[in-house]
């Protein structure tokens, strides 16, 4: 249930699509990347993400809070509301 950050339209789900393979494709690419990495680089790496993640928490909620409004409005199941759910 993600907006499109300019517009705060919904995205379609043809975009969905897109966005999800473009994630997906980053994510093997960064894993191999990972994966051959040294351990003092993959520790620097999740300290890394796990700061920006502590740093981006309150907009990180403040997105699901929207995410989980438009899911009911949209008659999501509860169970799928859950799992949204952070």
């Amino acid at each position: 249930m993600a907006d499109d950050a300019p517009t705060g339209q919904m995205l379609s789900a043809e975009n969905a699509v897109t966005l999800i393979r473009t994630l997906a494709t980053n994510a093997r690419a960064a894993q191999q990347n990972l994966g051959q990495s040294d351990n003092k680089s993959r520790s620097t790496a999740l300290v890394s993400a796990a700061m920006a993640i502590r740093k981006a928490e309150a907009d990180i909620m403040a997105a699901n809070r929207r995410d989980i409004a438009r899911g009911k409005k949209a008659g999501l199941t509860d169970a799928f509301i859950d799992r949204l759910t952070l």
